[in-house]
């Protein structure tokens, strides 16, 4: 490993840098294991859009009777 120059190094939002030493490497291999499932991130999937259906059908349903509500062709208990 070499140790390259010194430098100062902007995040976001950032107005005055951090100091940052760079550092380079030959042949070097990454390797990252993320432990997710594919079945996991499929049935989160499903889960998401089976609540935005389910949100749709409620505010459809609530939005007609409203209407229905409001032309006095709702039927009203008592």
């Amino acid at each position: 490993m070499e140790e390259g120059q010194r430098e100062l190094h902007f995040t976001y939002l950032d107005t005055v840098g951090r100091p940052v030493v760079v550092a380079s490497k030959s042949n070097l291999v990454v390797t990252a294991h993320t432990g997710l499932r594919a079945t996991l991130l499929l049935q989160q999937g499903v889960y998401c859009y089976k609540s935005h259906c389910l949100l749709s059908v409620h505010s459809t349903c609530f939005h007609a009777c409203y209407h229905l509500h409001e032309a006095g062709l709702c039927y009203q208990q008592g």
